[in-house]
C-alpha cells in the first residue's frame, strides 16, 4: 500500500514527463489537468494514452482517495482533435480511427468504474467527446462561464463516449434526445437546472470548490464510497459496456459518411456544413 506523498510520487515518476496532462497531489486528492490549452484540450491519441495510464495507476494507489479532472486554459475539453484526424490519409484513418475510438471508450469506462470519487471541474467548454468525458465523472462543478454541448451531430457524428448512456439517465429520454439531436449549447445554470452540473462556482474559485468537494469525499469512508459507486453503476438499468460497443459501431459508420467529410471540410474552411444525409 502506498501511504506517503514521497512514495506516491515515486510511483508516479514514470508519468512526470507526460506532454498532454499535468497532475499534482495534495491532501489525498490528485488533480489531473488536460494540458493542450492552445487546442482547447482537444483529445488526441497521446492524451487518451496518458490519461488512461495515470488513471490505471491511481486504481492501484490507495493513498489517492479522490480525483479532480480539469482543463488548462479556457476550456475543459473541446472534444476529439479533428485536426489530428484530418491530417491522416484515407488509409491511415481506416486503421487509426477504430484504435482511437477504442482508446477513448476505454478511458470513459476506466473513469466510470474507478473505485474513487472523480470530480470534473468544468472551466469552459465541455463539448462533444469533452461532454462525454465530464459525464463519466461522478460530480461536475462548473464555472459561471462554462458551456456544455453534445456537439457530435454538428460533425455528422453520434456520441461515442457513453453520451447515449449517461444523458438519458441524468436528464430523461426526451430531453436527452433534444440535446443530442440538436447539439444544444447549455450554460452552466441551464445544465445545473437539468441535473448535469452538481454546483456552479465563480471562475476564480472553480478549482477551489472542486478540490474542496474532492477533499470532503476523500475524508469519508472511501471503501463505502467505492461500494456505493459500484452498486449504483451496476443497478442502473442497461449496460455501459454494451452502450459503448453500439456507439462505437455506429460511430465508425458515421465517420465513413459524406456528411462527416463535409463537416471536416466546413471546419477547415470556417463555414457552415451543408449536409445531404449520406
Amino acid at each position: 500500500m502506498i501511504d506517503t506523498l514521497e512514495s506516491r510520487m515515486l510511483a508516479y515518476s514514470p508519468y512526470i514527463d507526460m506532454q498532454t496532462i499535468e497532475f499534482e497531489f495534495k491532501d489525498e486528492v490528485i488533480k489531473i489537468s488536460l494540458n493542450r490549452p492552445h487546442e482547447f484540450n482537444a483529445l488526441n491519441e497521446q492524451m487518451l494514452d496518458e490519461l488512461t495510464r495515470i488513471l490505471e495507476n491511481i486504481r492501484n494507489d490507495r493513498g489517492a482517495k479522490a480525483v479532480v479532472l480539469t482543463g488548462a486554459g479556457q476550456a475543459f475539453c473541446y472534444g476529439l482533435d479533428f485536426q489530428e484526424i484530418q491530417s491522416l490519409s484515407e488509409g491511415e484513418r481506416t486503421v487509426r480511427l477504430p484504435v482511437m475510438l477504442k482508446k477513448f471508450q476505454t478511458l470513459i469506462y476506466t473513469i466510470a468504474t474507478l473505485d474513487r470519487s472523480v470530480v470534473a471541474a468544468l472551466n469552459g467548454f465541455a463539448t462533444g467527446a469533452g461532454l462525454d468525458l465530464a459525464l463519466a465523472c461522478d460530480f461536475r462543478v462548473a464555472s459561471d462561464g462554462a458551456k456544455l454541448s453534445s456537439a457530435h451531430i454538428k460533425m455528422g457524428l453520434i456520441p461515442d463516449g457513453g453520451g447515449t448512456y449517461f444523458l438519458p439517465r441524468m436528464v430523461g429520454y426526451g430531453r436527452a434526445m433534444e440535446l443530442i439531436m440538436r447539439g444544444t449549447v447549455l450554460t452552466s445554470a441551464e445544465a445545473k437546472d437539468l441535473g448535469l452540473v452538481t454546483s456552479i462556482a465563480p471562475d476564480n474559485r472553480l478549482l477551489e470548490e472542486a478540490i474542496s468537494l474532492a477533499k470532503d469525499l476523500a475524508s469519508g469512508p472511501t471503501r463505502a464510497v467505492a461500494l456505493i459507486k459500484a452498486a449504483m453503476f451496476k443497478n442502473i438499468s442497461g449496460n455501459l459496456e454494451h452502450a459503448l460497443t453500439l456507439e462505437g459501431q455506429s460511430q465508425l459508420q458515421c465517420f465513413a459518411t459524406k456528411d462527416h467529410a463535409e463537416a471536416l471540410s466546413a471546419l477547415k474552411e470556417r463555414r457552415k456544413p451543408r449536409f445531404q444525409g449520406c
